[in-house]
């Protein structure tokens, strides 16, 4: 009998005895870097996933900063990661309560005795038992089958050599000749399970994020994957949206396309039910929202920078500088420090072949306070004349600054999936605080 199997045989014991507590729990874990891999196969956006996952929980799905354990780098070895599983998931919650797993980083397969094994990578992958296989989180998960269990990863269990830095795949080649052929996470239990890849495919990062884990929440942030419309996101309508959006994303993408893999995550549970049920919206923030919806995709490194650092005051003259590395056409919004979404003129072409920076003066005015200033650029030039936000942008303040941005980041999301035949755009956004003192 193994460690793991004499581990899991005595859990029940553990989970009885204990006096806890109970309520939902997640567990998130986010490695960019790993002990024995070369530096040129580290990841960029991992643990910044992680984190963004992490704020996800709490501001759209109700959990508390308590109620998530969150593991990054060398804090996520294996002993850590399982006793987290084991304290967490399963000794503190009971039935009916929720109980996430959140995984980004890398993946593999191996051969196994019955055939391929699935397996996460902790940041000790050089120990015995640095590979977490997918039987042996199953099996936990299953000690708990009376409880809401969500299991997502955005791993793969394959990679391709030779890609890293802005772009990279998040699995190793495998030493495995036989494709996998059930999600990681799955178990004899019932449960939802999200796999950035599915059987075969590849999960992407791109510019310091996770394409899946973007999407993912992106999407359930501005309901742009809510296909009815009624107001609520469930497993299904997330699915079909990543599957279109990843499709689009690869179509735009040589090095996905040139892959020939599979696009677009696997999903094992319920289709019909509410993603991470139930629903509970933060008070909406400009700023949270901007990250969460549209400055993930940052392909063309659209680069915003004041000349002068600082707090801006009324009557100063500052120059905004913007650098870009792709063509596209630009729009430049303000929240301004009142909460007015502004749109900053008519829009314009941007390209690198002018030099790729822009430098424009202005004169500071009120209203003093914080703001957010927003770039997006759309390529293919779909959007001269703003023709494609024509229903959203205005001219003049906007007060409704949430719903206008959410508005604005569910038509990007949409127009990336190429819906009803449509063209596939590509798509960038950066964002830029600034203060105003008088």
């Amino acid at each position: 009998m193994s460690i793991r199997t004499r581990l899991i045989a005595a859990l029940p014991v553990v989970v009885v005895t204990e006096t806890v507590l109970a309520e939902d729990r997640a567990l998130v874990v986010g490695i960019d870097g790993y002990a024995t891999l070369d530096q040129e196969a580290a990841l960029g956006g991992a643990v910044a996933d992680a984190w963004r996952f992490r704020d996800f929980l709490i501001s759209h799905r109700g959990f508390t900063a308590d109620q998530v354990t969150l593991l990054t780098n060398d804090e996520a070895n294996a002993e850590a990661i399982t006793s987290a599983v084991i304290d967490e998931l399963i000794g503190k919650t009971l039935p009916g309560e929720r109980a996430v797993f959140y995984f980004a980083g890398m993946g593999t397969r191996t051969q196994g005795d019955d055939g391929p094994v699935l397996t996460l990578l902790a940041h000790d992958t050089e120990s015995l038992l640095g590979h977490i296989s997918e039987d042996f989180l199953g099996d936990l998960l299953d000690l708990i089958p009376d409880r809401m269990v969500t299991v997502v990863v955005d791993a793969s269990f394959d990679g391709l050599p030779g890609l890293s830095g802005r772009r990279a795949t998040r699995g190793l080649p495998s030493d495995s000749p036989d494709p996998a052929e059930e999600l990681y996470g799955t178990g004899t239990a019932e449960r939802d399970v999200w796999n950035a890849a599915a059987p075969g495919g590849l999960a992407w990062e791109e510019s310091g994020a996770g394409l899946f884990t973007s999407a993912f929440i992106a999407g359930l942030a501005t309901q742009a994957a809510d296909g009815n419309g009624d107001g609520h996101t469930t497993n299904g309508e997330l699915l079909d949206f990543l599957r279109d959006w990843t499709a689009g994303w690869c179509g735009v993408t040589p090095d996905c396309a040139a892959a020939g893999r599979e696009t677009g995550p696997g999903f094992a549970g319920r289709t019909e039910e509410a993603v991470l049920p139930p629903e509970a919206l933060a008070a909406p923030d400009a700023e949270r929202l901007a990250a969460e919806a549209l400055t993930w995709r940052n392909p063309a490194h659209l680069d915003l920078s004041f000349g002068d650092s600082g707090v801006m005051h009324v009557g100063d003259t500052r120059s905004l500088r913007i650098g870009v590395q792709r063509a596209g056409w630009l729009e430049l919004l303000d929240v301004n420090p009142q909460g007015e979404l502004v749109r900053l003129g008519e829009g314009f072409p941007i390209s690198p072949s002018d030099g790729g920076a822009y430098e424009f003066r202005f004169r500071v005015t009120e209203p003093t306070g914080r703001g957010l200033l927003i770039a997006i650029l759309v390529e293919n030039g779909t959007m001269e004349g703003g023709t494609m936000l024509s229903g959203v942008l205005e001219d003049g303040p906007a007060r409704d600054e949430i719903e206008r941005l959410q508005a604005i980041a569910r038509i990007l999301l949409r127009q990336q999936t190429g819906p009803n035949g449509a063209e596939i755009i590509d798509w960038s956004s950066a964002a830029l605080p600034y203060e105003i003192g008088r």
